[in-house]
Parts: structure tokens; sequence; C-alpha cells
């Protein structure tokens, strides 16, 4: 099989071939063929030489100026090319050999002037696929999947060779919400290459999306054969399994994922939402703590696991993880300074409370530092009625005050009302958070506990309604990490044309 660059040289060569062709092509004997035999011929010291010497009678013959242009491309000499190609443009916008073979040069430069040029190119020859399919790529790093995707389609025939633009088709398909199409690209890119696993979960993904679980799993197939399978395809099988309400299989196959990639945190995560699903919170809650043991400080797992706590009745160890979970949240503003992280990541809270502090003096309408300061201050554990508990509820009541929308804030200023028995404020916060955020699993359950803590009588008819509320937030949040995942494994880590 050819590598990568085999097929680059070998496309290069192929359009440098053709470029000579249409160079040539109503050329006067006389002047052009001896240039194009030794263009033929590799002989690009003597093409050039007899270019140049045509051109001192002939300096506007733009298909001369063109095979000195090929001359010098053939010599590596690509800028003086370029020169070359620009000037018989010059003197004949139109002229195909010189378009294509400066669109070539702009293209393989990553240069923005491609662009212009294989537009012109098009609007002459609107069925080029090489043209297409360089324009689509353009696109493609441009963000812009509409373009790529249209000229995608136009260039079938010379995206069979090219791999990388091949996948970008597909991914633009599913980003397009096109999905049968995609399923068409990607089954072709497992077609070129049946040993690349990558492409087959993305084929996989992309069936699962159009709820095919069985074509998923058919896809597959070849990568799930015992003691050659990868953990990401056992993840995708586990998934078509439960569309397939296989539930034992599903269950399985995730096990064997998170045995061969035991520090991957989604696969426990999948594994919760399937204890969730079907009520199995023990076995969640055991594989979670396994998860967690080599990975305790991810958010997500400490959430996923008060979750299920949540559903067993073990309160204590729900307010605890979800507390870890605000704490490790790891959306911070690049206001924090690195020196606060690295304290509190060694457990420092004196250090890290001090710089806060400095840093809130010299920005005091920072409501993000108030919320840390408070957050850093609660973390040492202060008893309630302490100086240092009373300072943690002012700072996080004034982040509140400033950022009426910091979720972080209000979940941390709930928490803390509930620590002081002062449970309407408690229940406000949280109201306050669901009206912005109606799924916010923290919000929910900490409304549940304080409605039960209520001594107001209307409080335990409204209990069933948002108890009920908190776990269908819990489902459509498992819906929406299933498909987040799927679509992130379609994009792929090598993706440079994301979405902003």
């Amino acid at each position: 099989m050819m590598g990568t660059c085999d097929h680059r040289r070998a496309r290069r060569t192929a359009a440098f071939a053709l470029l000579i062709c249409i160079a040539v092509v109503g050329a006067s004997p006389q002047t052009a063929q001896p240039i194009v035999s030794a263009l033929r011929d590799k002989n690009y010291e003597q093409a050039l030489d007899l270019a140049r010497q045509t051109l001192k009678s002939q300096p506007r013959n733009a298909q001369i100026l063109t095979l000195e242009a090929l001359a010098l491309r053939g010599l590596g000499r690509e800028q003086d090319a370029l020169a070359a190609f620009r000037k018989a443009l010059g003197v004949s916008p139109d002229y195909l050999a010189a378009l294509e073979g400066a669109a070539q040069i702009e293209y393989a430069a990553g240069s923005s002037e491609a662009t212009a040029l294989l537009d012109h190119l098009l609007k002459l020859r609107p069925a080029d696929p090489t043209a297409h399919a360089m324009r689509g790529v353009i696109a493609w790093k441009q963000h812009d999947c509409v373009t790529a995707a249209a000229h995608f389609e136009r260039s079938e025939p010379a995206l069979s060779s090219q791999p990388e633009a091949l996948r970008e088709y597909g991914v633009c398909m599913v980003r397009l919400k096109r999905l049968e199409a995609a399923e068409r690209v990607f089954r072709q890119l497992v077609s070129a290459s049946p040993g690349v696993a990558s492409y087959r979960h993305s084929l996989a993904a992309v069936q699962l999306m159009a709820e095919r679980p069985q074509a998923a799993l058919d896809s597959l197939g070849p990568i799930l054969q015992p003691g050659s399978a990868d953990p990401e395809a056992l993840a995708l099988a586990s998934t078509a399994y439960e569309a397939k309400g296989d539930t034992p299989n599903a269950v399985a196959t995730l096990r064997q994922a998170i045995v061969l990639s035991p520090k991957t945190g989604k696969y426990y995560l999948d594994f919760a939402g399937l204890s969730f699903a079907h009520k199995s919170y023990d076995a969640g809650i055991q594989v979670l703590n396994a998860g967690l043991t080599l990975a305790p400080e991810s958010s997500e797992l400490h959430l996923a696991r008060g979750i299920l706590y949540v559903q067993t009745g073990q309160t204590n160890q729900a307010d605890a993880d979800f507390a870890a979970a605000e704490r490790l949240d790891p959306r911070q503003p690049g206001t924090v300074d690195a020196r606060v992280l690295e304290r509190l990541q060694v457990n420092d809270l004196s250090g890290a409370a001090q710089l806060v502090r400095g840093q809130i003096k010299a920005q005091p309408a920072n409501a993000f530092l108030h919320y840390l300061l408070a957050e850093v201050l609660n973390w040492q554990g202060p008893p309630v009625g302490s100086a240092e508990f009373q300072q943690a509820l002012s700072h996080a009541a004034e982040a509140v005050r400033l950022q009426p929308d910091l979720t972080l804030a209000r979940n941390l200023l709930s928490r803390l009302y509930m620590d002081a028995g002062q449970i309407k404020p408690a229940i406000e916060q949280c109201r306050q958070v669901l009206r912005t955020s109606p799924h916010d699993p923290v919000a929910l359950y900490r409304l549940i506990r304080a409605l039960k803590m209520s001594d107001d009588p209307n409080a335990a008819k409204e209990l069933p309604d948002i108890v009920q509320k908190f776990n269908e937030a819990r489902e459509l949040s498992r819906k929406q990490e299933t498909q987040e995942n799927r679509y992130r494994l379609v994009e792929g880590p090598a993706n440079d044309g994301r979405d902003q």
C-alpha cells in the first residue's frame, strides 16, 4: 500500500503532467514543442533555457510564460514559478494552465490567494474535481461547512485518494445533519482503509446518530474480535447493544472498555448512565468508586456518583460529592492567578486564600474572585457561625450581587445557607439557578433537600415534581453527553476546521 507521502508525490506528478498537456494545447510546434519535450523528459534546465530564449522575442506569450513556470517548478523553485504563472495571467487572465499552476502553489502554501484563483478556475471549468477538492478543503479550514460540502460533493472522484479531505467531507455532512451522506462517505473511507480503526469508529458513531445500532455493530465487527478489540470500539458497541435493548451485552462490553482503558473518564460516565437508566445504582457507584480512585479530582465523576447516591438515599455521600464537583469544576476564568491554582492543588488553603484576597484588592468587582475566596474558606471546614464561615457567606453573596448569573456562586451560597440552617434563602438561591439553568442537577438536588427541611406546608406538595425534574435532568444530560461524545469521535483529534 502506498504511504501518504507516496500518494502526494503521485498526485503531484500526475498534476504536473496534466498541466504540461493543458499548456501545449494549441501550441505552435516551432515555439512550444521543444520546451514541452524537454519538460516531459524532465530536462528542466534545458526547458527553462528554451523558454527564456523564446520569451526574448515573445515576452507576452502566456503559453511560453506558463512553460517557463513549469520548468521552474520542476527545479523546485516554487516562488519563481508562481511569479511566472502570475505574469502569464497578467497577459491572459483566463489561461487555464497558468490558473491551475498558480492555484496549486498557493494552495500548497496555505495562502489565502488560492481561493480567488480556484474560484476563477471553477468559473471557466466548473466540473474540475481537483479544483473543487482544494476549494472544499479551504472552506473547511475557514469553518464554512456549507461551502466545503458543496465543493466536496462535486469532487468525489478526486477525493478517493485523499483520505483526510474525505474525512473532512464526512464531518461536514454530520455537522449539516446529513447523516445518510455522512455514512456513505465514511463507508468509502473504511473500504479504502479497512485497517484504520478510527474510520470504523466514525462510521459506527454516524450510524448510531441515525439510530441504526445493528449497522453500527456490523461496522465494528472486525475490531470487536477477542484479543483485538479496542476500548473505543467496545464503548460504541455498548451503546449499540443498549439501543437494541440488549443490556447484558451493553454492560459486558463497557466493562471490557474500562478494563482496557481504566483512565478514560467517559467510560465510567457511560456506565453510570446505564446504571441510572436501569436503576442499578449500587453497581454504578462501585464502578465510579474505581474511576475516582484513578481520577480523584474529576468533577464529572463526583457529580455522577452524587446523582446515584441520591437515588439510594445516601444523602451525606451525595452532599460530599456535589460539593466536590462544585469545587473541582474546571471552568475557571483567566483572571485566576496560576499561583492560586498551584496552592489549591497542594492543599495550601491558607496560602491560596491570602493570594485571592490580594487579587480582590486589585479587582474588587471581580465576581469570580469573590466566589473563589468563599470556596477556599469553606474548604477549610469552618464551624457554622465562625468568622471564617461568615466571611465565606459574605463573599459568596458578593459574587452573586456582582454577577447574578454566576451559577457556581449561587450553588455555593445555597449550600452555605443550608449549613447555617437558613432554609428559605437556600431555596431562593436554588430557584434563581433553575430560572436560567432548569436542568442543573446540583440546584435541583439541593432544592429537594431544602424543601424537605422547610416548614412551609406547600413544600411537601412541590417535592414530587422537583424529584421528577431531577431524574429527567439526569436522563437529558446522559443523552446530551452521549450525542456530544459521538460528535467528538467523528470530528477526531486531527480536526483543524472546528467551528468556533
